[in-house]
């Protein structure tokens, strides 16, 4: 998938990779460890005398035995160090995804958002399917959390899921679509964040595995949907967390957008998208 991504960046990324497993485990033999971790068996090749592995990377040494992991990760696909960069929490810029974290996340009370998108930012590539399935999680956890807090004065229901609860939050923040709103931006926004809410929650009920599926139904196996999906949700989360924030958490929390009554709001059926 990655076979054009620039040597020069990868090889960047393998100098951060070593740089970061020495900090992070001070000594050769936990770093061999960690890089163990992730060498496995493509296939058994035979040279006339029986069958031996051939490992999708060879772990190479210098002296006295200690493993050389720059050697190690040159010989190692571009794919490969791009999944053990994720899994060390080092920014893989314009190809995992377009916002290398969502920053609001770090904050404590929405650590728990953060700990699910962290695990859907894993698993883009070798598990896509439940990648899919936590970053829509990750987004409804936001928005719980959002409207617990009492704020927007709204009453949600706590067992909806992702596009119910962004209909509720869209209400909550007046953005949601409405006929008789003069500011066609606020209907684009609404209806785009509620289409994008739809279609993942969607993709996450009939092509991921966290609602069950036969053998004959399809399944997400691409990391390339799962690479959108983690984008998106972590544009729409940060959008979502930092227009709460500046509307209603500091002291001048004034809206000035229009008020958008219940009785103005279009049904959904009418949803313009």
């Amino acid at each position: 998938m990655h076979n054009k991504v620039s040597p020069s960046y990868i090889i960047d990324l393998i100098e951060q990779i070593t740089q970061t497993l020495y900090s992070k485990y001070a000594s050769y033999k936990r770093v061999e460890t960690y890089i163990k971790r992730w060498q496995q068996v493509d296939y058994y090749a035979n040279d006339g005398y029986g069958d031996y592995p051939i490992y999708n990377f060879n772990i190479i040494y210098k002296e006295k035995e200690k493993i050389d992991v720059t050697a190690t990760l040159n010989n190692a696909s571009d794919d490969l160090i791009i999944q053990i960069a994720i899994d060390l929490g080092i920014e893989v810029v314009g190809i995992i995804y377009s916002i290398a974290k969502i920053e609001s996340l770090d904050k404590h009370y929405y650590k728990n958002a953060k700990i699910i998108f962290d695990d859907a930012i894993k698993r883009v590539y070798d598990k896509p399917d439940e990648s899919i399935g936590l970053a829509n999680s990750a987004l409804e956890t936001i928005i719980k959390h959002i409207l617990e807090q009492g704020k927007l004065n709204i009453k949600y229901n706590k067992r909806a899921t992702l596009y119910d609860l962004t209909q509720t939050v869209l209400k909550g923040f007046k953005l949601f679509p409405s006929k008789d709103c003069i500011q066609d931006e606020i209907n684009k926004i609404g209806s785009s964040l509620l289409c994008i809410a739809q279609s993942v929650e969607t993709l996450r009920s009939e092509m991921t595995k966290f609602h069950g599926k036969d053998s004959s139904q399809y399944i997400v196996e691409d990391p390339l949907y799962a690479i959108f999906v983690v984008n998106t949700i972590a544009t729409i989360g940060n959008f979502i967390i930092s227009f709460y924030e500046k509307k209603y958490t500091t002291s001048d929390t004034e809206n000035t957008l229009m008020v958008v009554s219940d009785e103005n709001l279009i049904n959904d059926d009418e949803l313009p998208f």
